[in-house]
């Protein structure tokens, strides 16, 4: 089995409104008996951070600024595909 800390206390959320939502996601999921409504809750924030990081890095991206003369060039000289 793949070893990962899963300690949610190990994750600092600094935002009074995002600490809110987590404790009332985390008394939903305290009271959820059904196994099979927990796996598809892991899959869908397992998807849903994988989704946010494929955004973050295309926002990163989109903000790296462009060669005039070749578009799909950045400014150290690697050719970017996308």
């Amino acid at each position: 089995m793949l070893q990962f800390n899963l300690d949610p206390s190990s994750i600092e959320i600094n935002s009074p409104e995002k600490q809110f939502e987590y404790v009332k996601y985390d008394r939903l999921i305290e009271q959820c008996r059904n196994v099979e409504d927990l796996q598809n809750l892991a899959r869908y924030l397992l998807k849903l951070d994988m989704k946010r990081m494929e955004v973050c890095g295309q926002l990163l991206f989109d903000s790296l600024p462009k060669d005039k003369e070749n578009p799909e060039e950045g400014d150290g000289g690697c050719i970017v595909r996308r």
